[in-house]
């Protein structure tokens, strides 16, 4: 069953993955190693390739490799810069807020997954208001 980023994020924060190609497979692999398994508690990874060509196949990148229409494809590469090194990692809190940005050029690169797990633990614990239903008019 796929899941959209909002539902995913309702469990929690999700570290969202962009990519230019080739896959950057051997990050995905230490990032798979090390943060939660899809549906545990905690961080949530998804990556996600920038090129309209299909993700690579789940069993060198992992189930967290998502592809995405063209249209998202072009609103998700407006958060990226030329220069990021083909990567730029998010820290996105369940209420979609992006709390921390790593790129793969940073001086000392992408941060360590422990890092990003300790990150992780403390944007959920960051409270998010409910979603105001009523409605505004003049």
């Amino acid at each position: 069953m796929q899941q959209t980023l909002g539902q995913t994020l309702e469990t929690g924060p999700v570290l969202l993955v962009l990519f230019a190609s080739p896959a950057p497979l051997a990050r995905l692999r230490q990032l798979a190693g090390e943060l939660p398994q899809p549906g545990d508690a905690g961080l949530q990874l998804i990556a996600v390739g920038l090129r309209a060509e299909a993700p690579p196949n789940g069993a060198q990148a992992g189930p967290f490799v998502v592809g995405v229409s063209s249209e998202v494809i072009d609103v998700l590469a407006l958060f990226r810069t030329p220069d990021d090194g083909g990567e730029t990692e998010f820290l996105v809190d369940r209420a979609g807020n992006v709390r921390a940005r790593w790129t793969a050029n940073l001086p000392g690169g992408l941060a360590r997954p422990t890092i990003l797990l300790a990150y992780g633990e403390r944007v959920a614990r960051i409270t998010t208001a409910a979603p105001s239903h009523s409605s505004h008019a003049h």
